[in-house]
């Protein structure tokens, strides 16, 4: 077993992560991947994407990334790295425009699904890094970010197809 990480630890562990968190190039681009993923530009799909959970059309994206994790996962310190992360501002990712995607993901009535979805993954990272332990969805997971997507779906039914990542449109795209 496991012995439980303090904060120093894990952050120690995460530092390119962190230092991804803390930039300003999040979402500055178009995302590109040579996986076989499913890219899409449409804000409304992608909404849709990551919050449908009707098992309709395709698996829904929380079943997808929580079912990823060993039984003997230690999510103990799960609400420590939440409170952690929220004393650190989640390095302060919030406080930026993230080139519009924040704006872009918002509903109607208010909702924040881009800043729900991210501060969601931002979480299971660092849980991931407190037990020494990535699933393979997760290590693309964080690829995804790194490369300035959002991973939000899954397109079929999993295991079978697709992850799907909403990529930045430049604004000449947007007309």
């Amino acid at each position: 077993m496991l012995t439980a990480k303090n904060w120093a630890e894990i952050s120690e562990q995460a530092e390119e992560f962190i230092q991804f968190l803390q930039g300003d190039n999040f979402f500055s681009q178009p995302y590109t991947t040579d996986r076989d993923y499913c890219v899409i530009t449409d804000v409304d799909l992608a909404m849709n994407f990551s919050t449908d959970s009707s098992w309709d059309k395709f698996t829904d994206w929380e079943t997808v990334v929580d079912s990823q994790f060993p039984e003997d996962f230690d999510w103990q310190l799960n609400s420590r790295i939440n409170y952690q992360l929220q004393q650190n501002n989640y390095y302060d990712l919030f406080t930026k425009n993230l080139n519009g995607l924040l704006e872009k993901w918002t509903t109607f009535d208010g909702i924040g699904i881009a800043h729900e979805l991210i501060m969601h993954d931002i979480g299971y990272i660092f849980n991931c890094y407190a037990n020494d332990y990535f699933p393979p969805i997760w290590q693309e997971i964080l690829q995804v970010y790194y490369a300035g997507g959002l991973p939000c779906g899954w397109n079929g039914f999993y295991p079978d197809g697709k992850m799907v990542v909403f990529s930045h449109q430049s604004n000449k795209l947007d007309k």
